[in-house]
């Protein structure tokens, strides 16, 4: 129950409760053709720029990662995560392998909040990469 916990809390999510920052998508389909999801639609991240250059915050999304047939399957049909089923996904509950479910605009809250007393970034030009493409990342 531990584990499936710490994979929901990390899983990529837009418009949360109380968001007091807006950050615009941003296709990379016109950068980079090969820079897509796992179904073939555009990669994309989420940008607000707050005229700081020197203060950045890039924050990349957690979902979970497939590693073979199998594990793809299995993600795809929900079967390997509950809830995100990618045929019947949405915003609330969405596919980890497509853009499908981003929305034009991402409200975030924690550490993108726009408030001095709630984050140190506060101020920071701020860039949210949902996740789509079941790889791993480390950083």
């Amino acid at each position: 129950l531990f584990g499936w916990f710490a994979i929901e809390a990390s899983s990529w999510s837009c418009n949360d409760d109380g968001a007091t920052e807006q950050l615009q998508k941003v296709s990379l389909a016109t950068v980079d053709a090969k820079a897509v999801c796992n179904d073939a639609s555009a990669a994309a991240y989420y940008f607000k720029d707050n005229s700081n250059p020197k203060l950045w915050l890039v924050y990349l999304a957690g979902g979970g990662w497939c590693y073979d047939l199998t594990s793809c399957a299995a993600r795809y049909s929900g079967a390997g995560y509950p809830r995100h089923n990618c045929a019947n996904s949405s915003l609330t509950a969405p596919c980890f392998m497509s853009n499908k479910d981003f929305p034009e605009s991402c409200g975030k809250t924690g550490v993108f909040d726009v408030r001095p007393s709630k984050s140190p970034l506060h101020v920071a030009n701020k860039v949210y990469v949902p996740y789509c493409s079941s790889d791993g990342w480390t950083g």
